[in-house]
């Protein structure tokens, strides 16, 4: 009942139930003596009609008064919760690992540089491991490097410079910007443990 209109404006008549009896009292009175000085209407009518229409309006006037002030509220709340929502996503976006956003291979070398989103998982000179999702759904370990540079755009300049020669296919289409094997590669903070032994297997 509440949530409907009318349920809307019969709590807001409940509400100005409050509403000095003499106040209203006053008012109907005069209402009707001026009334009844220039008509033959009868007088009980008169504060009939009187003491209805100035609940009616009262009640109303609660309600648009009340509509004004949740609507108020409701738009604070809103923008509360909206920047609430922002921080948050900003606190996300600062963890997740960032894409690739575009590779190049050093030409004097076999080493290549990819561009990365913003990150604060990354600092300049850490060692950072690069992974392939395979079509099956497997990431494969295709190299290791480290962390050349963080532009003042916020933007990380990552270099594998130990590439594993078992990946070759996957590394040269990946020094080459295929779109496929770019989405499938992340780069992550730290080498594994046993790093050293996968590296002379490879």
């Amino acid at each position: 009942m509440k949530d409907s209109f009318w349920g809307f404006i019969w709590q807001s008549f409940l509400e100005i139930y409050a509403v000095p009896a003499t106040f209203l009292g006053i008012i109907v009175s005069v209402l009707a003596w001026i009334i009844s000085s220039k008509t033959q209407v009868s007088l009980a009518l008169v504060i009939t009609i009187a003491v209805f229409t100035l609940i009616i309006i009262i009640t109303l006037f609660h309600a648009a008064y009340k509509a004004f002030r949740y609507t108020k509220k409701l738009k604070s709340d809103l923008e509360e919760v909206r920047e609430t929502n922002e921080n948050l996503v900003n606190e996300v976006n600062k963890w997740r690992i960032p894409k690739i956003l575009r590779v190049q291979k050093n030409q004097n070398t076999e080493f290549i540089l990819c561009l990365l989103e913003s990150s604060d998982l990354f600092a300049i000179k850490i060692r950072v491991s690069f992974y392939y999702t395979d079509e099956d759904g497997f990431e494969r370990f295709i190299g290791v490097g480290f962390i050349e540079n963080i532009q003042t755009d916020g933007k990380i300049q990552a270099v594998m410079n130990q590439p594993f020669s078992t990946y070759q296919n996957i590394l040269d289409r990946l020094a080459n910007n295929d779109n496929r094997v770019v989405e499938r590669t992340i780069i992550r903070p730290g080498t594994p443990s046993n790093f050293e032994q996968l590296s002379k297997e490879t």
